[in-house]
């Protein structure tokens, strides 16, 4: 059997590489909401990743690829959550309770190199926090922004795929269909997003507008039907879920946009775009839902 492995996990070198790639994902990811405190005036920002969280005067971005400030900190809120939860059950199975299904599910052949998409959220993490309160975010920091993003999401997905944890039942469902779906939705979303970001910051300051009207909008595209065939191929339907909150949250950033903003700056079709993978996320989740219906009976 593939992830077969015995009890004495706990001593393996690999459940110590994990503990370690889980603690510095949650210590970096929490310290996210602490620093570094960046001030521009009139805002007041923190990083959670290459993403801006502004503390004080704006509740939104005029960068439409951005969420919503109360919905990306729910959302980002809920990954760090369900990477904790995922980490004490791993933790309590692994040295308590000594599960063997869990153990054998996160320990396997391939599943136990799940510590590499962890490292690669981590130093995603670490790469925001070392943003310079003057210099902002430079092009070195987007470059690993890019490459980390793409190491963690390709490995995640991979990982996801071979992480198999037959019972109990809850455990698979907030370590593989929560933590991991998150983070795969989640770095999707990130991938178009730092692009975007790299090409901006590399964009003269006349060809900025037309730049951001028409990236906007095709990766406004691309982020829907990315997540949206990645929750269809893995067959996992919180994928879309999180997609959801995405495009929820990326709507309520540009119609909480001051109209004359949006119809000067940005393309009027960001915001249907985005409404339309409301629709889309929510159809999917639907269909998944009746497909694993259908094939239950």
């Amino acid at each position: 059997m593939e992830n077969s492995i015995t009890s004495t996990s706990a001593g393996n070198p690999f459940a110590l590489i994990s503990l370690i790639s889980w603690i510095l994902v949650l210590i970096t990811g929490w310290l996210s909401f602490f620093v570094p405190k960046i001030e521009i005036y009139p805002y007041k920002l923190l990083t959670f990743m290459n993403h801006f969280i502004i503390k004080k005067n704006q509740n939104y971005s005029y960068f439409p690829l951005f969420m919503h400030k109360v919905i990306f900190y729910i959302f980002a809120i809920f990954l760090l959550l369900s990477l904790t939860v995922s980490f004490i059950i791993f933790i309590y199975n692994l040295f308590i309770k000594k599960d063997e299904n869990v153990i054998n599910g996160m320990l396997g052949n391939i599943s136990k190199f799940h510590f590499i998409p962890l490292l690669s959220i981590a130093a995603l993490f670490i790469n925001g926090e070392c943003t310079d309160k003057e210099k902002f975010v430079t092009d070195t920091q987007l470059f690993f922004f890019l490459i980390f993003t793409i190491l963690a999401l390709f490995s995640m997905i991979f990982i996801y795929i071979y992480t198999k944890i037959d019972s109990p039942e809850y455990i698979n469902y907030i370590i593989k269909n929560s933590a991991y779906s998150c983070l795969i939705s989640f770095l999707i979303y990130n991938l178009f997003v730092v692009i975007w970001e790299y090409i901006m910051n590399n964009k003269d300051d006349d060809k900025i507008v037309n730049f951001n009207k028409n990236c906007s909008t095709a990766f406004s595209i691309l982020i829907c039907l990315a997540n949206l065939c990645a929750s269809f191929l893995l067959k996992e339907i919180t994928i879309s879920v999180f997609n959801l909150i995405i495009y929820i949250g990326m709507t309520s950033n540009f119609y909480n946009i001051e109209k004359k903003i949006r119809d000067n700056l940005l393309n009027k079709s960001i915001g249907i775009i985005d409404i339309f993978g409301i629709i889309l996320s929510i159809l999917m989740i639907c269909f998944i839902a009746y497909r694993k219906k259908m094939s239950n009976n």
